[in-house]
């Protein structure tokens, strides 16, 4: 997503932490996050 606009929550923020470090461990770099992954983890609507 263009920008650069914080989490609203800190538990938002672990949320997307885990889905980056699950990339990281899957070799998936980088570890690109879509608005829909953001969408499905409830961060943005």
């Amino acid at each position: 997503m263009p920008g650069n606009c914080g989490f609203t929550t800190k538990k938002d923020t672990s949320k997307v932490a885990e889905l980056v470090i699950g990339k990281m461990k899957k070799g998936i770099m980088p570890p690109t996050i879509t608005r829909k992954e953001l969408q499905k983890l409830k961060v943005i609507s």
